[in-house]
């Protein structure tokens, strides 16, 4: 472990934010009055963790934390303002530690993405820390050319439309267009207005977080 201050066991109050967002049990199945899940071993123990910028190491506050057992959310813990929470009194036992309700962290979820998501765990009586890491994105983007004739157009119309986003760009005068900022999902570029008739007039592509996609079309 890298992080020193997880050796703090304190556990940390959540915020009335966090509370709300948890009072459904994080939407995940109901939470049970019996925190041991199934085929659990004897004894106690502590999970102590860190969510934290993979770049820099600083903490990150809010983060809410699902501890769960057979599919059931045995309890639930938010990141303190340097980023540790801690989860005390743990039955033995096989479990699952799950980052969720990231929108509190305050953080752009389309330009973050983190190192795992979810973390397998054995509690059987030694403590157990943990490490989400969050890794930057570069912003999700779509690109290309446009050609008539093998010659490269300037002021051609493109619209790029998937999810929320419906938008129009113009080709540069090397004939290169970009749509940035885009989230994950399917995204189809057409092009709306070119000197010529251009092969596909059209393209469907698939954007993963933080990835750059080309889309060429030629006439």
């Amino acid at each position: 472990m890298t992080f020193d201050s997880l050796h703090n066991t304190t556990k940390y109050p959540i915020p009335p934010a966090v509370l709300a967002f948890a009072g459904a049990c994080l939407l995940l199945p109901a939470c049970s009055d019996d925190a041991s899940p199934a085929g659990s071993l004897s004894g106690e123990g502590q999970v102590t963790g860190v969510v934290a910028r993979q770049k820099t190491g600083d903490g990150i506050a809010n983060a809410v934390v699902a501890l769960v057992g057979d599919e059931t959310v045995v309890q639930v813990a938010a990141t303190d303002a340097t980023g540790q929470f801690a989860f005390e009194d743990v039955p033995a036992g096989d479990y699952t530690a799950r980052l969720v309700g990231l929108e509190l962290t305050g953080l752009s979820l389309l330009h973050t993405a983190f190192e795992p998501l979810q973390q397998d765990l054995t509690v059987s009586g030694e403590p157990v820390d943990l490490v989400f890491a969050a890794v930057g994105l570069v912003p999700g983007q779509v690109g290309g050319e446009v050609r008539c004739g093998g010659v490269p157009v300037e002021g051609a119309r493109l619209r790029v439309v998937g999810g929320a986003t419906d938008t129009a760009v113009e080709t540069t005068g090397l004939g290169r267009y970009s749509a940035a900022d885009l989230a994950e999902g399917s995204y189809t570029v057409m092009v709306e207005e070119a000197p010529c008739d251009t092969q596909p007039s059209h393209r469907v592509v698939s954007l993963r977080p933080g990835q750059s996609v080309n889309a060429d079309f030629e006439g």
